[in-house]
């Protein structure tokens, strides 16, 4: 039985796996959503509009609504199920953990496939991304 183990964030996923439920886990690959790291204003192009009330001469901003930055990581969310949807499919894993800041764990959940919903064995509520191996290893069930 081979296990994968998703460590993920808005910016970030990395990938584990581990060959036994007690076995030490391996690197397997990581993602990155650049997009995440970046302010609004940078995802648009446009300026927020300007307007001036003729009746008192003064002039105020529309404000930009801030709709990119959660679709970038919605986006993020799909490609991450996407690829474990592409490896389950593979047969390359048996049994899924994902470890995930709570509102990620919801973008992630929302998307992932039923197939792969159905070998989904644990999440936990954290965010590990930049944590060491050990850090993520012990926050996970011993015997996974």
């Amino acid at each position: 039985m081979t296990i994968r183990i998703l460590v993920a964030d808005t910016t970030r996923a990395r990938v584990f796996t581990a060959d036994t439920p007690k076995g030490a886990l391996v690197e397997m690959f990581d993602l990155v959503n650049p997009e995440a790291r970046l302010h609004e204003r940078d995802l648009t192009s446009d300026l927020s509009g300007r307007a001036q009330s003729s009746a008192t001469g003064m002039s105020s901003s529309y404000g930009i609504e801030e709709k990119h930055k959660p679709e970038a990581v919605r986006r993020f969310a799909r490609q991450i199920a996407e690829r474990l949807e592409q490896d389950r499919g593979l047969g390359e894993f048996d049994k899924l953990y994902i470890v995930a800041e709570r509102a990620f764990l919801g973008d992630l959940r929302r998307v992932l496939d039923d197939n792969t919903t159905a070998v989904l064995a644990g999440t936990v509520n954290k965010n590990l991304t930049r944590n060491p191996l050990p850090d993520i290893r012990s926050a996970l069930p011993d015997f996974l």
